[in-house]
């Protein structure tokens, strides 16, 4: 028996998913991405901290020296400012979820609710810390 190959013609009966520029934009997006970018952020700071651990362990004390003296730069105190803030948002999502797995909170009212104040909160205890 001879299987037939040719999906040219399933492949094109196919629905496409519509791309972003389709969609209007929700809260539920925005949080969304939002959680998925602080996740990046933190993993480019975490690289960022080692880089300063590593300083400090193998490179001596004046190159750590200088390794403080530039992270002091305020380019970089706003770059610290963002990651604490990042941490917070995305520790804070991540009890959200786990609220989530308990069945709490997911109504539309709740989830949008619970976005903000994770939010909300996050801008607040960032400014605490910082403070």
């Amino acid at each position: 028996m001879i299987a037939n190959n040719d999906t040219t013609n399933e492949a094109q009966a196919r629905p496409m998913s519509p791309h972003l520029q389709i969609y209007r934009w929700q809260w539920t997006m925005v949080f969304s991405i939002a959680h998925r970018l602080t996740g990046l952020y933190i993993s480019a700071g975490i690289v960022f901290l080692s880089a300063k651990l590593i300083a400090l362990a193998f490179a001596g004390a004046d190159n750590f020296a200088r390794f403080t003296m530039v992270a002091q730069h305020p380019f970089f105190l706003v770059l610290k400012i963002i990651f604490t803030w990042c941490l917070l948002y995305h520790m804070l999502n991540g009890v959200r979820h786990l609220l989530w797995d308990t069945g709490v909170l997911l109504g539309l009212g709740g989830a949008r609710a619970s976005g903000y104040l994770v939010f909300l909160l996050s801008l607040i205890f960032n400014t605490l810390y910082w403070i």
